[in-house]
Protein backbone atom coordinates (compact mmCIF):
# COMPACT_ATOMS: atom_id res chain seq x y z
CA UNK A 1 0.00 0.00 0.00
CA UNK A 2 1.33 3.68 -1.12
CA UNK A 3 1.46 5.97 2.28
CA UNK A 4 -0.80 8.82 1.97
CA UNK A 5 0.70 11.93 0.97
CA UNK A 6 -0.89 14.22 3.65
CA UNK A 7 1.41 16.66 3.59
CA UNK A 8 1.38 17.59 -0.27
CA UNK A 9 -2.04 19.09 1.19
CA UNK A 10 -0.62 21.28 3.65
CA UNK A 11 1.34 22.68 1.67
CA UNK A 12 -1.34 23.89 -1.13
CA UNK A 13 -3.11 25.35 1.76
CA UNK A 14 0.13 27.09 2.69
CA UNK A 15 0.11 28.38 -0.73
CA UNK A 16 -3.34 29.14 -1.33
CA UNK A 17 -3.47 31.23 1.94
CA UNK A 18 -0.45 33.16 0.42
CA UNK A 19 -2.12 33.77 -2.70
CA UNK A 20 -4.82 35.43 -0.92
CA UNK A 21 -2.93 37.74 1.49
CA UNK A 22 -0.66 38.94 -1.65
CA UNK A 23 -3.98 39.45 -3.65
CA UNK A 24 -5.52 41.33 -0.61
CA UNK A 25 -2.66 43.57 -0.29
CA UNK A 26 -2.67 44.17 -4.10
CA UNK A 27 -6.16 45.43 -3.57
CA UNK A 28 -6.35 46.95 -0.34
CA UNK A 29 -5.41 50.29 -1.50
CA UNK A 30 -8.22 50.64 -3.59
CA UNK A 31 -11.27 48.83 -1.93
CA UNK A 32 -11.46 50.74 1.06
CA UNK A 33 -15.21 50.98 1.36
CA UNK A 34 -17.71 49.30 3.88
CA UNK A 35 -18.70 46.42 0.74
CA UNK A 36 -14.44 45.37 1.70
CA UNK A 37 -14.86 46.16 5.36
CA UNK A 38 -17.87 43.89 5.05
CA UNK A 39 -16.02 41.41 3.45
CA UNK A 40 -13.45 41.03 5.94
CA UNK A 41 -15.44 40.52 8.92
CA UNK A 42 -17.80 38.11 7.12
CA UNK A 43 -15.55 36.17 5.14
CA UNK A 44 -11.57 37.09 5.52
CA UNK A 45 -11.50 37.55 9.31
CA UNK A 46 -11.61 33.66 10.29
CA UNK A 47 -9.19 32.28 7.34
CA UNK A 48 -6.28 32.36 9.16
CA UNK A 49 -7.38 30.65 12.03
CA UNK A 50 -9.29 28.40 10.54
CA UNK A 51 -6.12 27.42 8.23
CA UNK A 52 -4.22 26.97 11.27
CA UNK A 53 -6.97 24.84 12.81
CA UNK A 54 -6.76 22.87 9.74
CA UNK A 55 -3.50 22.91 9.51
CA UNK A 56 -2.74 21.32 12.97
CA UNK A 57 -5.17 19.03 12.52
CA UNK A 58 -3.36 17.60 8.37
CA UNK A 59 -0.46 17.35 10.82
CA UNK A 60 -2.15 15.21 13.33
CA UNK A 61 -3.45 12.97 10.70
CA UNK A 62 -0.40 12.68 8.58
CA UNK A 63 1.10 11.55 12.02
CA UNK A 64 -1.74 9.08 13.10
CA UNK A 65 -1.51 7.21 9.82
CA UNK A 66 1.96 7.04 9.62
CA UNK A 67 1.69 5.34 13.21
CA UNK A 68 -0.81 3.25 11.27
CA UNK A 69 1.66 2.39 8.34
CA UNK A 70 4.37 1.30 10.87
CA UNK A 71 2.03 -0.95 13.24
CA UNK A 72 0.59 -2.76 9.97
CA UNK A 73 4.06 -3.15 8.88
CA UNK A 74 3.94 -1.29 5.65
CA UNK A 75 7.69 0.51 4.50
Amino acid sequence: MKPADIGGGVAKLELALKTLHTTLASVDQQWTDAARRDFQTMHLASVDPNVRNMREAVIRLADAVAAAERQCGDE
